[in-house]
């Protein structure tokens, strides 16, 4: 009789187990994709240098993070025709506008400001949540070809034009400059130097933010540097901007704040507040921390640079709450010194926030502001 067939074994060997075990293993490990950080920002050449290098900071502290830009037109992008002082009249932020409406639904987690672009007035829901290390905060000279020549704005002719769209530094060249015009010019770095060097250009020179040349390596263009002039406030430095209640992007844009920039453009800003002004306001500053001594320089002109007050205060910082504290007694030193003459008295009523609440945040319209 014959004896039954054994059944053959179906099971794996060992080796195929435990290679099996193990690729299941790593796939359990292998970490899920983060959801993107969105950074908010403007979509000129500059703005995007700005919000790269805060992505860049923010990816060296948190490397596991996926950090992802989300770029726009802005209002004050797209309204180049008119002066930063007319629009601001009733548009105050008009570059920070759009990309608050962004952060306020969500769309993004935070913002990159150039500083100086920030109102100081912020919409409901938001806040300045943290200040970069400041570049150079000066203002150039950058001249048309005919007068590269030219080592000092005094020397250039009679009734030469000077193109900005800056109240403050219009105001300082009239008082400054007297023989000189200035002549509105609008547009990002590349386009005010294209119409700086156009055949029919009207401009002998423009003055510009020597920091934005800078960061888009075109500081070869520069001719003078006005390291005399008080400054904008808050120029130089960059400004992240976060939704108040999320506490995790907040935590994280801290850990790259450089604490004396902050000390020093947080009292800038507070100043300004003080004094209730925004673009239309013509005042420059100078700041500098040493130690914990911050000392605070600022000078308010009439628009047309006949009259002015400045006055200057050193007092010790070791707290944001201290800097804030050190602008508002200087607005207080002008204000008796007689600024109010050109600032006005000061009022209760709220200044224009960037637009309407975070209930219902409306974009910009060309009059009247949301």
């Amino acid at each position: 009789m014959s004896s039954p067939k054994k059944s053959k074994s179906r099971s794996r060997s060992p080796r195929r187990q435990t290679d099996t075990l193990s690729a299941s293993i790593r796939k359990s490990k292998s970490p899920a994709r983060k959801v993107p950080i969105k950074i908010g920002s403007r979509n000129s050449p500059l703005a995007m240098w700005q919000s790269r290098h805060v992505k860049a900071l923010l990816e060296e502290k948190y490397p596991n993070q996926n950090f992802l830009i989300v770029d726009e037109a802005t209002y004050g992008d797209k309204n180049l025709d008119r002066s930063l002082v007319e629009i601001g009249q009733n548009n105050p932020g008009l570059f920070t506008k759009e990309l608050e409406v962004g952060l306020l639904q969500k769309a993004t987690r935070l913002v990159v400001h150039s500083l100086k672009d920030m109102p100081t007035t912020l919409p409901n829901g938001l806040i300045l949540t943290a200040i970069t290390e400041r570049s150079t905060a000066y203002d150039c000279v950058v001249m048309n070809s005919k007068f590269n020549h030219i080592k000092n704005l005094k020397d250039l002719p009679k009734d030469s034009i000077i193109g900005t769209s800056s109240l403050r530094r219009e105001a300082l060249l009239k008082k400054y400059y007297p023989h000189l015009k200035t002549q509105n010019i609008r547009g990002n770095v590349q386009t005010r130097l294209k119409k700086l060097d156009a055949d029919d250009s009207p401009f002998a020179c423009i003055l510009m933010a020597k920091v934005g040349l800078e960061r888009v390596n075109l500081d070869h263009r520069i001719n003078i540097v006005l390291e005399s002039w008080p400054y904008c406030v808050g120029q130089g430095a960059l400004g992240i901007e976060t939704r108040d209640d999320d506490e995790e992007i907040q935590k994280m844009c801290l850990s790259i704040e450089h604490t004396a920039t902050a000390y020093r453009c947080l009292a800038e800003r507070s100043l300004l507040n003080a004094l209730e002004g925004g673009c239309q306001i013509a005042m420059g500053v100078r700041s500098a921390l040493t130690g914990n001594k911050l000392s605070l320089y600022a000078i308010v002109l009439s628009t047309d640079g006949q009259n002015s007050f400045e006055s200057k205060i050193e007092e010790t910082c070791d707290s944001k709450d201290d800097a804030v504290s050190i602008g508002r007694k200087l607005a207080d030193q002008l204000r008796e010194g007689g600024a109010e003459k050109i600032v006005g008295k000061p009022t209760n009523q709220k200044r224009p926030l960037t637009y309407g609440s975070a209930d219902n945040p409306q974009r910009p319209g060309i009059s009247g502001c949301c």
